[in-house]
């Protein structure tokens, strides 16, 4: 439930910047969250002992987005 909640949150603050930001603005956005899934990752794996490509496998095939 948790996932889907995320996955609906996810999809209408697409729309939400998708209908109310220019282009610099949604390229801002973009890069703030591709820095945000960066740094998750790699407390991740820091907190899992993993090595890093293989946190970002996981998540790939989790159908997370690469970073």
């Amino acid at each position: 439930m948790e996932n889907a909640t995320m996955a609906h949150f996810a999809d209408l603050l697409g729309s939400v910047i998708q209908n109310n930001l220019g282009p610099s603005g949604q390229q801002r956005i973009g890069n703030a969250l591709q820095d945000l899934q960066a740094n998750y990752l790699r407390q991740f794996a820091a907190k899992t002992g993993l090595h890093p490509a293989a946190v970002q496998t996981i998540h790939q095939t989790m159908g997370v987005a690469a970073v």
